[in-house]
């Protein structure tokens, strides 16, 4: 599936190349279903994430980690990795929002989110940013880390550290962060997920 689209951002307008997208599954409510090819002028919005918008969250993410099955990490650690989208943890999340330390931003496209970026200011961490596959190339995960770094400025924080993994490092490097050091994340059941610390001066 091939689609055109013109992005508006912050009042500028351009307009992106035709991507190639992969299917996944029908009942998702954001992503394209049964369209060979469309031209669809995108509004990108930026906001601060609610509680209530937790299911959409849990949903994003583990759609992102799904999609790279076979690039750097296996299908199994994949599963293990991407959030289960139950009522437990629809709760958990929508409970962890509200927490103060923890300021979450959201990108919305026509009502839907499609992307979101989460920092810790207590621990000063950028702890994780995911856009939906159909979203990349888009930059709006460059424009979410840009924002949740300019509000760690006004928090006062001087740096930010986060855990990168090795699909996401190039996109880091990109954005000015540093290799620290490589460690295993221990993802329970003898699963261990190879990932890399990294740090930018802000």
């Amino acid at each position: 599936m091939s689609f055109l689209i013109m992005a508006k951002i912050n009042n500028f307008s351009l307009t992106l190349p035709k991507m190639k997208t992969k299917p996944y599954a029908a009942d998702s409510k954001f992503l394209f279903d049964g369209i060979q090819s469309c031209k669809a002028f995108a509004t990108v919005l930026y906001r601060a994430a609610l509680s209530r918008d937790a299911e959409a969250l849990l949903r994003t993410r583990r759609e992102s980690v799904l999609s790279h099955s076979g690039e750097k990490y296996s299908r199994l650690i994949l599963e293990a990795w991407a959030p289960k989208t139950d009522a437990t943890s629809i709760l958990q999340e929508s409970e962890a929002l509200k927490n103060p330390n923890r300021i979450s931003l959201v990108a919305e496209i026509q009502g839907n989110i499609v992307g979101f970026c989460t920092i810790g200011i207590a621990e000063g961490l950028l702890k994780q940013c995911y856009v939906l596959p159909p979203y990349r190339g888009m930059g709006i995960a460059r424009e979410l880390v840009i924002r949740v770094e300019d509000i760690a400025r006004e928090k006062g924080l001087a740096s930010l550290r986060l855990s990168s993994s090795l699909i996401a490092l190039d996109f880091y490097q990109k954005q000015g962060y540093r290799e620290l050091h490589s460690y295993n994340y221990d993802l329970g059941n003898d699963l261990q997920m190879p990932c890399i610390m990294m740090e930018k001066i802000l």
